[in-house]
């Protein structure tokens, strides 16, 4: 007579349910196909952001209609030639974005400023301070440009002015009218797009060393 044969335990017959071997369930054999098939990577450091370089935040003015408008920042143009070699124009100069023209001192030193919308009265012509802060920087090239090797202060300055001037840009012709040995004689004269007489404005420059 044959010995009874034990009743298997229910589910048993599920292939991989009990079974601790690895790969003997689905999701086991699913995990090792995928590392199976993946590559395996060395850690890689995290990468630094790209460097951007900083940008200057832009001007800004608010106009007649309150709307906020950006104002470009004008750039100064560096004369050439050998006798301007040594020329750095001021700050003053780099500021209201002069750019020389003709550079034939002690006769004559020609300058184009703009007449930027920045600048303008509340009639909206260009305000007659800035004419005078344009002829500044003109005399002071001139000056360096007869004595470079000599320091210089105004002494005494005054402006005239005959036209309004609207938009475009400014014209700025500096010529030396006398020069001594302590102090020179220096003319500036403005004119707008049109080639209209502006302005005028005359100096006395006291040289120092």
């Amino acid at each position: 007579m044959e010995p009874p044969v034990p009743p298997k335990p229910p589910f048993t017959d599920l292939p991989g349910l009990f079974s601790s071997e690895p790969g003997s369930s689905e999701e086991t054999q699913h995990r090792d196909a995928q590392q199976r098939t993946l590559p395996s990577a060395s850690p890689r450091a995290p990468e630094a952001p790209p460097q951007t370089p900083p940008q200057t935040p832009p001007q800004t003015r608010r106009g007649h209609d309150g709307q906020l408008a950006v104002l470009q920042v004008p750039q100064v143009t560096v004369p050439s030639g050998q006798i301007a070699q040594s020329f750095r124009p001021s700050p003053a100069m780099q500021a209201l974005g002069g750019e020389v023209l003709d550079w034939s001192p002690p006769r004559l030193i020609r300058v184009r400023y703009p007449a930027h919308e920045g600048w303008v009265n509340a009639f909206g012509s260009l305000s007659a301070g800035f004419v005078v802060a344009m002829f500044e920087p003109v005399m002071a090239a001139l000056a360096y440009a007869v004595a470079p090797a000599r320091q210089h202060a105004i002494l005494e300055t005054s402006s005239r002015f005959f036209r309004q001037i609207r938009g475009g840009h400014v014209i700025v012709d500096a010529t030396m009218l006398r020069a001594g040995n302590t102090t020179a004689t220096v003319e500036c004269i403005a004119w707008d797009p049109h080639g209209e007489l502006c302005a005028k404005g005359s100096a006395t420059l006291l040289f120092v060393g």
